[in-house]
């Protein structure tokens, strides 16, 4: 649409959603760089949950293997 052949109402109505229209891309975009992020930082989180059940299963074979020594605290 031409804006000369416009009302000064509906020109500034115009400029009104190009400016929210404007403001939502952004949000948009914004979002989408942390949904992003979010799900790097989850498969980070996974990784080191399943480093940390190997660790905690190789201490549990070691534990049950290894005797226990008798300490006198006395």
């Amino acid at each position: 649409m031409d804006e000369e052949r416009l009302s000064p109402q509906v020109a500034e109505a115009y400029d009104c959603m190009a400016a929210v229209f404007d403001k939502v891309t952004k949000e948009a975009s914004m979002l989408a760089h942390y949904q992003k992020q979010m799900l790097e930082h989850n498969l980070a989180l996974e990784k080191l949950n399943a480093s940390f059940d190997e660790v905690q299963s190789r201490l549990e074979r070691v534990a049950a293997v290894k005797p226990r020594r008798n300490l006198d605290l006395s």
